[in-house]
């Protein structure tokens, strides 16, 4: 007969529903770092954009854009794991559908309490991070576009004097003294 990793880790004595849970608590930890690595990711490249913008050096935001975005993608698109285990550790401790891994903590041992609060502290981490910077990024794109935009109307007029259309070599066909004649 083979052995399994909770059987051998089961405390003798142990019932087969103590055995099944700590198999589910053990893929459920495994499972929770994976998520966490790929938040750890997600913030990273967050952060990365964020300093991007920052520094204003543009020939990296592009990169760093499309990094972040395939980094969210790769997130949004994992296969929901944890969930699945959470829904099944929340059934076998008999706890109310949509409980969280807090509830799930509350009634766990110690040593798995422990480790369950420490994932659920560190996805709020990561998830805090990853709002900072995304709204940081926010700030800076809109006050890089409001500079940008001061500066066009500086040099070609006020907003309402703008053109509304080009011709075929990319000068603008209305204008005014304030314009600079199809040079920059």
């Amino acid at each position: 007969m083979e052995t399994t990793t909770a059987q051998m880790t089961a405390p003798t004595g142990a019932t087969e529903h103590d055995e099944v849970l700590e198999a589910g608590l053990r893929a459920l930890d495994e499972a929770l770092w994976q998520e966490r690595a790929q938040l750890t990711m997600l913030a990273l490249r967050a952060k990365v954009t964020q300093l991007v913008l920052a520094g204003d050096d543009r020939r990296w935001l592009e990169r760093s854009v499309e990094d972040l975005g395939d980094t969210a993608r790769l997130v949004r698109s994992a296969d929901h794991e944890p969930a699945k285990l959470v829904r099944a550790i929340v059934r076998h401790l008999g706890l109310p559908t949509g409980s969280s891994i807090r509830d799930i903590a509350g009634e766990l041992p110690d040593d798995w309490a422990r480790r369950i609060r420490s994932h659920a502290a560190g996805f709020d981490r990561l998830t805090a991070d990853i709002a900072a910077a995304e709204q940081e990024s926010r700030h800076l794109a809109v006050g890089g576009l409001a500079a940008v935009r001061g500066m066009l109307v500086a040099l070609t007029g006020t907003p309402e004097d703008s053109p509304t259309t080009y011709d075929q070599s990319g000068r603008a066909v209305t204008g005014d003294a304030h314009r600079i004649d199809g040079r920059i």
